[in-house]
């Protein structure tokens, strides 16, 4: 039966955070009059802070403790939302504890109901456009590393992402361990009723069963009709950046991870190990005698450049960071539509 007004007679409207909301008598439905729209970086460090204090809290037991099941017979009647629920102040909020320096960046607004919308970050009350600084972005992927995966590698998923999902549903395949579609065409074994690779002199002769992988992987190749498709890249370039856990350590340094290439496994083993400098300014060149060799506008490599700033390290780590953390300004979004635990 369709749900009327009538239905909602005995109801209740309160306003909760600037938000209409309606509720039945017996809490069994709410209507709420207004897209909740978030900022998808600010959401994502808001529920990374939250998985954190939840540890600490069921660890402490403090706002928790273990029901016996059921918790009520079948008999007897349920709460009544008016009576029980309606006038009880809710408890204290569970969150984290922000440090005044190391968060002050986001500690005055970070968990308050639209953060930032009264700042010129947002667009103004729509709510609809963000941009946020630096220290600020730095912040909040401080925090929201909780919810990222360290594994960067794009090509661990291959064969495994949205373009070739879609591949394989306009294939009407299923790749091995990935999701099953309805097929996007249904006319894929008619077109070839009388005409198939045993009388086309063009056709190459197929003996031993082609997988679904390759299929995917080479649309063009090992189908006859590809409709609709999407190449994938075959591989990407290895991401070789290291992420640095210690806030202390300089932004360039020599990490223990990489290991260096020695040159004596190039070399004979009966020639001399000579430097690399040697060979280019002389042998037996002392280091304050190098300027006579050099030339007067000789210099290294960003010398003018400040390469030890306060936020060079933020700025190197948010380059390489993953959504919603790689952009510094966006669109908002709803609260529903942001993934917080997977990457599509």
């Amino acid at each position: 039966m369709p749900l009327t007004f009538r239905t909602l007679t005995p109801a209740i409207t309160q306003q909760v955070r600037d938000v209409p909301v309606l509720y039945h008598i017996t809490g069994a439905i709410t209507f709420v009059n207004e897209i909740p729209r978030v900022i998808e970086p600010v959401y994502h460090a808001q529920w990374a802070t939250m998985w954190l204090a939840m540890r600490t809290e069921k660890r402490d037991r403090r706002h928790f403790k273990r029901m016996r099941f059921p918790p009520f017979d079948d008999e007897e009647p349920p709460l009544d939302y008016g009576d029980n629920v309606l006038d009880i102040e809710p408890l204290e909020a569970i969150k984290l504890e922000l440090h005044e320096e190391e968060d002050g960046a986001i500690i005055d607004w970070f968990y308050d109901h639209k953060p930032l919308s009264e700042t010129d970050n947002v667009n103004g009350l729509s709510y609809k456009y963000w941009s946020l600084s630096l220290p600020v972005m730095a912040n909040l992927y401080r925090l929201g590393r909780t919810l990222l995966s360290d594994h960067t590698d794009n090509n661990a998923s291959y064969l495994f992402d949205k373009k070739a999902f879609i591949t394989a549903k306009a294939l009407n395949m299923a790749i091995p361990g990935g999701p099953k579609f309805e097929p996007l065409y249904r006319d894929m074994d008619k077109y070839d009723e009388d005409w198939n690779e045993f009388n086309d002199i063009n056709k190459i002769i197929i003996r031993q069963q082609i997988r679904t992988e390759y299929k995917v992987a080479f649309p063009h190749l090992y189908n006859s009709l590809p409709r609709s498709v999407h190449l994938a890249p075959y591989h990407t370039p290895k991401n070789v950046y290291i992420r640095t856990e210690d806030p202390d350590l300089p932004p360039f340094y020599f990490d223990p991870l990489i290991n260096p290439v020695s040159s004596r496994s190039f070399n004979p083993k009966n020639m001399p190990m000579i430097p690399h400098e040697e060979e280019v300014f002389g042998y037996n060149i002392e280091e304050e005698d190098w300027s006579e060799k050099l030339d007067n506008d000789f210099a290294p490599f960003l010398e003018e450049e400040d390469l030890d700033g306060e936020h060079i390290a933020d700025a190197i780590a948010l380059w390489w960071a993953p959504n919603p953390y790689g952009q510094r300004s966006g669109r908002t979004r709803r609260a529903e539509d942001v993934p917080l635990v997977k990457n599509w």
